[in-house]
């Protein structure tokens, strides 16, 4: 199902699949992996809803799953990097955009930067800053590494096992540290947006709905019964909400509008 693909000097894990019933024109969808993850993840999580409406596109990321680690590789900056090199040289048109976990934090990282790429963005499990993770939420620095070198998806990495590790830990420094951005930065984005978040995250109530009110044209999707699993745990329903949302990202007239007035 996947194939290396060489993007700006990088060998990049592929995986593109088009359902037979996709029309003609249809904008493609790229998904994007959590940290130390792999495509499969959400591949398999939203193959069955959305591959037969649209062309699915993924890409493991540098030092995640089956693509080798570069020294510069454990940034957002980096991430969004890759993904807009990814839009420009695979995909080689606008897309909708769904990203996960540090996936959706690369997206808003693409969004400020080139909004042209994307027609939309689903935000799954993000943070706009590492203060939005709860105190002592993060597991420490060491299980995580050795819970990921012990994973399939740290022994898919080319690199081998000690490598991995060391991709683990500076996994687990990015997230104490980035992302970084603000309500300027967000009130930048002129993309519409779907914010969605479980409602067992270890990411705060109050930092979600701060994203969702920074960005000029969001929607905002709490699920019920989730925590930062929430692709494996609520598969059908988040996959519900996301078609619903790419058929109106602008969103559709409602009875008594407060903040969509027009």
């Amino acid at each position: 199902m996947g194939g290396y693909y060489s993007i700006r000097g990088r060998d990049l894990w592929v995986e593109d699949r088009g359902g037979r019933s996709v029309r003609e024109g249809t904008p493609p969808l790229l998904l994007l992996h959590g940290g130390l993850d792999h495509s499969g993840t959400l591949l398999t999580a939203f193959d069955d809803t959305l591959r037969q409406r649209f062309r699915m596109v993924a890409f493991d990321r540098s030092g995640c799953g089956r693509s080798p680690a570069t020294q510069e590789c454990f940034t957002i900056a980096d991430k969004a990097a890759q993904v807009i090199g990814f839009l420009e040289e695979y995909v080689r048109e606008p897309a909708h955009v769904i990203g996960y976990s540090d996936g959706a934090n690369a997206v808003l990282a693409v969004a400020i930067q080139r909004p042209d790429l994307m027609h939309t963005a689903v935000l799954i499990g993000g943070n706009f800053h590492h203060t939005g993770l709860m105190p002592g939420v993060m597991p420490p620095r060491e299980s995580v590494v050795e819970s990921y070198t012990n994973s399939e998806t740290g022994r898919l990495s080319p690199d081998g096992i000690n490598q991995a590790a060391l991709n683990a830990a500076a996994t687990w420094d990015m997230w104490a540290t980035q992302p970084t951005f603000t309500a300027t930065d967000l009130a930048t984005i002129n993309v519409p947006t779907l914010v969605a978040i479980g409602d067992d995250e270890p990411i705060s109530l109050r930092h979600t709905v701060e994203l969702y009110e920074a960005l000029p044209m969001a929607q905002l999707a709490v699920i019920p019964n989730a925590s930062h699993a929430m692709p494996v745990e609520q598969p059908k329903l988040l996959s519900h909400i996301i078609t619903e949302f790419l058929a109106a990202p602008h969103g559709r007239p409602t009875q008594s509008p407060i903040r969509r007035r027009h």
